[in-house]
């Protein structure tokens, strides 16, 4: 099954909307951990984080979680969906009961690892403990809750003995929509509910296309569903959308003189193919810029997680990626995404505008309130065909831009990444 674009759809029970009209901030909720009954120690790690109160979603999610409840919910990027099904999984934990309690699965290992970062953080000295399994790992370690990938959780749970599983209460699937787009997931995901039949789902995402809401009705028991907004309403306010058009053989080259010339404290590039990253990173590193990739078959996992490390020591100005860092992964500095090629989607022979993966694309910055620039090269009638119906999609107009207006707009941006 190829991954597609689609319109949320509704489920008919239980269904709490909370919309981002008259001027709701959607960062911001009017409850305090406290009001969500969150353990002291869990607050204390928060505000280390300067997570000093809830985000909206947070205040909507959480008490839904901890009540034990099945729930889907879709809230946009950078508004705090990671902490909200972290700190509602935790607080869901005894953590004098020893057993394995709650599974996070993730649909990549950068994600994965991710999750497991924030849950270290937030559980530190609480008590709870937390595991990983990554690729490879054929022992699951001793933890109150695990993170983990659908294939390796699904491993375990053919080659392990079953009681290990007896006491888990909560399943947290992160970026559930493109963990259910392909059908080897969709089999994983049903062998899983087989065997942990009685457990409380907790599915996050940014967007469910009608597809995804259809597998969840059919399998997931009578979910909470708590929405943001509707997918068209999913504009990113907070990103700045920009086109510029050039030549296709001067595509690098553009590229080369935004780097140059414009202030930006990360950029991340995407690309369709490994072979035009590969290009790219060349190219690149024949200008005289350092630029890092993470791309399966390009580097290698142990590559990658160096990268990653890294990027969340602030010692990244350029990355390289394909889709595969589009969706779910956060990197707090990148102030400027550049797409070089449009987004798309193949169905059958065909490649079609692929609005979601666009919207995860530009989501990586502007996030938690900061402003954010995205950067769309166009070169054909073909790619402007496809950005002009992403456009449509979201009712929201990319400008035209020049590079010398693009370096007085990041100029304006650039006190926000000034961490």
């Amino acid at each position: 099954m190829d991954a597609q674009p689609g319109n949320l759809e509704e489920t008919k029970t239980d269904v709490v909307v909370t919309t981002s009209e008259d001027g709701e901030n959607v960062y911001a909720s009017d409850k305090s951990w406290t009001d969500l009954l969150i353990e002291e120690s869990i607050i204390r790690n928060l505000h280390l984080k300067s997570w000093l109160k809830p985000t909206f979603i947070q205040g909507a999610a959480i008490p839904t979680i901890m009540k034990g409840r099945n729930i889907v919910a879709q809230s946009k990027n950078g508004t705090g969906k990671t902490g909200a099904f972290v700190i509602g999984s935790l607080s869901m934990i005894d953590k004098d009961f020893p057993p394995l309690q709650a599974i996070c699965i993730s649909h990549t290992r950068e994600l994965n690892q991710q999750n497991y970062n924030v849950y270290l953080s937030i559980a530190n000295e609480t008590g709870i403990s937390v595991g990983i399994i990554q690729k490879g790992d054929r022992d699951i370690p001793r933890c109150h809750v695990l993170c983990t990938t659908q294939g390796s959780l699904l491993k375990l749970l053919k080659e392990k003995e079953p009681r290990v599983f007896d006491n888990v209460k909560v399943i947290v699937y992160d970026e559930a929509d493109m963990m259910f787009q392909h059908e080897d997931n969709i089999r994983i995901i049903r062998e899983v509910r087989k065997r942990l039949r009685d457990t409380q789902q907790v599915l996050f995402s940014a967007t469910f296309d009608e597809k995804v809401m259809k597998f969840i009705n059919e399998q997931i028991p009578n979910p909470v569903t708590i929405r943001i907004e509707n997918v068209e309403d999913l504009t990113l306010e907070n990103v700045d959308q920009y086109v510029i058009q050039c030549e296709h053989q001067q595509k690098f080259n553009t590229v080369v003189d935004i780097v140059r010339r414009v202030p930006f404290r990360m950029c991340i590039i995407f690309c369709n193919t490994k072979d035009y990253i590969h290009r790219l990173h060349q190219h690149l590193g024949a200008q005289g810029f350092r630029a890092h990739v993470i791309a399966a078959g390009i580097v290698d996992e142990s590559v990658r997680d160096e990268v990653i490390k890294k990027i969340q020591g602030g010692d990244v100005s350029i990355l390289l990626s394909t889709n595969v860092l589009s969706r779910g992964v956060d990197f707090r500095l990148v102030s400027l995404v550049i797409n070089m090629d449009p987004p798309t989607y193949k169905e059958g022979e065909v490649f079609l505008p692929d609005p979601v993966t666009y919207l995860h694309r530009v989501g990586r910055t502007g996030r938690y309130g900061r402003r954010g620039v995205a950067v769309n090269l166009v070169t054909n009638a073909e790619s402007q065909t496809v950005f002009r119906t992403i456009q449509e999609y979201y009712h929201k107009a990319m400008s035209g831009t020049t590079i010398d207006a693009l370096v007085q707009r990041m100029e304006e941006v650039k006190a926000d990444y000034n961490v």
